[in-house]
C-alpha cells in the first residue's frame, strides 16, 4: 500500500493532520462501497473533496481500490492442496459471504463493475488447479466457483434487503411455514434468518457437481 500522505485542508493552526489513502478507502468502506460519494467520503474525514483527486482520479477508482483491498484479504486465504473439493467450495462460499458482511455493498458492486473479477484472478487460478487435479475438467472447475460465487452474492443481496425490511422477513418466514406444510417438507431447517437457504443451495451444487464427477468416472470404467 502506498504511503503518500497529504494534509487536510481549512485548520491554519497547530498540527497539521494528515491523511492517507488507507483513510480514504475505509471511508468509503463504512459509507458503502455501492452508495458513497465522495462528498460523503471527504466530510466524513473532514478534508475538502479535491484533496482526493490527488490520489484516485474519480469516484470509479476509488470502488476499485476498494475492491481490491476486499479481494486481497480473499487471497491472503492459504488454500490446501489436499483439500477434498466439496470443502473447497464451502470454503469458498463461506468466505465470499463474510467478505460481503464486512464490506458493505460489495455484492452489488461485484456485478455493476465487471473489473472486479480481475482482483482475485490469482485466488481463482489457484483454486482452478486445486479442482482441476481432483477430475474437473478446466471448464467445469471455473463454472463450480463461478456458480457459488454468484450465488453467494446474490443470495447477501436478497437477504440484505429482506433485513431492512422486517416487514418483508415476516412474509417469508409466513411463506416457508405453509409451503412446508403444503409439501411436507421441513423447509424451515434450511432457513437461516441470516443467510436465507444459502447453506442449502451451495449443498444442492456440490451435490449436482459429485453426480456429474461420478456419471463421468462410470463411463470410463
Amino acid at each position: 500500500m502506498s504511503s503518500t500522505r497529504i494534509r487536510r485542508a481549512g485548520r491554519k493552526t497547530g498540527p497539521k493532520p494528515r491523511f492517507t489513502r488507507e483513510d480514504v478507502i475505509n471511508a468509503a468502506v463504512e459509507l458503502g462501497i455501492d452508495r458513497f460519494t465522495l462528498g460523503a467520503v471527504a466530510a466524513k474525514l473532514g478534508i475538502a473533496t479535491s484533496a482526493m483527486y490527488r490520489l484516485f482520479e474519480s469516484r470509479d477508482a476509488l470502488v476499485d481500490a476498494c475492491l481490491a483491498q476486499a479481494a486481497a484479504e480473499i487471497s491472503m486465504i492459504m488454500l490446501d492442496d489436499e483439500l477434498p473439493w466439496p470443502e473447497l467450495l464451502r470454503n469458498w462460499a463461506e468466505t465470499t459471504w463474510n467478505i460481503c458482511e464486512k464490506y458493505p455493498g460489495l455484492d452489488i458492486t461485484i456485478f455493476q463493475y465487471t473489473q472486479s473479477f480481475s482482483h482475485v484472478q490469482g485466488f481463482t487460478q489457484h483454486a482452478m488447479g486445486i479442482l482441476m487435479a481432483q477430475g474437473f475438467a478446466r471448464s467445469e472447475a471455473l463454472f463450480a466457483l463461478d456458480f457459488i460465487g454468484d450465488t453467494v452474492l446474490a443470495t447477501h443481496i436478497g437477504m440484505s434487503a429482506m433485513q431492512h425490511s422486517p416487514e418483508g422477513m415476516d412474509i417469508v418466514a409466513r411463506t416457508i411455514t405453509e409451503l412446508s406444510a403444503e409439501t411436507l417438507l421441513d423447509n424451515r431447517d434450511r432457513w437461516n434468518p441470516q443467510r436465507g437457504f444459502l447453506d442449502a443451495k451451495v449443498e444442492f451444487i456440490i451435490a449436482g457437481l459429485r453426480q456429474q464427477l461420478g456419471q463421468r468416472a462410470t463411463e470410463k470404467t
